[in-house]
């Protein structure tokens, strides 16, 4: 009787370690998307028809952080006390979820969705769709290839940087003035 006993509790045993087994190495394949799969979508539209809807590539924004200066990065860091990249990571958890879901006589809806098969080409660029109701009826419709997007990026990164730099630049610039006037004095 008590072999019987004995035999259901090791096969329980055995059942739930496999079912752990498993579901440790079942995990990876189950892990959240990866962020170039991934669309930032937001949506306002109006009772009377009037909408707003962007839709671009959730990568995007870790293409943007190069945009910062590293001392606003890390002044932002040590405030809140995380980095925008983790600050993606973390927010990119939030697939299929609403980040922001507001009913009403707007209704507004921020969300990350995966990318499907008819979605794949949203990947490639910036698409923003306004769209100005009964009232009016104009249709504004915006898409540019994600690379433009980019190298837009780039570009306003190396203008604030230079910006930045200009501005270390005229600081030091009475200085600069001074140790030249000296150079020259002592000629």
């Amino acid at each position: 009787m008590s072999r019987n006993r004995l035999f259901p509790k090791k096969s329980i045993a055995i059942t739930a370690g496999l079912a752990l087994l498993f579901a440790a190495f079942a995990y990876p394949s189950c892990a959240q998307t990866p962020k170039e799969e991934l669309l930032f979508k937001l949506s306002i539209e109006h009772k009377d028809g009037e909408s707003v809807k962007i839709s671009l590539p959730f990568s995007i924004f870790y293409t943007s952080i190069d945009i910062f200066a590293k001392d606003t990065l890390d002044a932002v860091k040590k405030e809140i006390g995380i980095d925008f990249t983790t600050f993606l990571d973390e927010l990119s958890k939030m697939e299929g979820e609403d980040i922001v879901k507001i009913e009403g006589e707007d209704n507004v809806s921020l969300r990350i969705e995966k990318v499907t098969e008819e979605t794949r080409k949203d990947l490639e660029f910036l698409r923003i769709q306004v769209d100005e109701g009964e009232n009016h009826g104009n249709k504004i419709r915006i898409c540019l290839p994600i690379g433009i997007v980019k190298a837009a990026s780039q570009i306003a990164a190396t203008v604030i940087k230079q910006a930045e730099l200009d501005k270390q630049i005229q600081a030091q610039l009475p200085k600069i003035i001074e140790e030249i006037k000296k150079n020259i004095e002592i000629k």
